[in-house]
């Protein structure tokens, strides 16, 4: 389920993906003031210190992409991690299956998943 989505400055946007197996953040940011969007996948977990964020994945993409693409790539990146994770696939493979495809495609220059 998507659990939250928060807009940011300079079409900045954060959502938070809960399903059973797993809950991401999925964030759609600036890296500098003249750079453009970027995505980075943070997995949420916890334990007895509190929560924390591991990023697993960042995405950049193709200088020909504008902002409202990328825009709709933080959409569609957060609709692939909602829907597969509520039918159980674990959250590694989803992770991977997205930076094959972006970069496959030719959407994302580099596409790193360190899970």
């Amino acid at each position: 389920m998507i659990a939250k989505v928060t807009q940011h400055r300079f079409n900045g946007r954060m959502t938070t993906v809960s399903t059973p197996n797993f809950e991401c953040w999925v964030s759609t940011a600036k890296e500098g003031l003249l750079k453009p969007l970027s995505t980075m996948l943070l997995e949420v977990t916890y334990d007895f210190t509190g929560r924390k964020r591991r990023p697993c994945a960042k995405i950049i993409y193709s200088r020909s992409l504008r902002t409202v693409d990328r825009l709709e790539m933080h959409e569609l990146i957060v609709k692939i991690l909602d829907e597969q994770g509520m039918a159980g696939t674990d959250f590694s493979d989803i992770v991977i299956g997205i930076c094959n495809d972006l970069k496959g495609r030719g959407v994302a220059k580099e596409a790193i998943h360190l899970v």
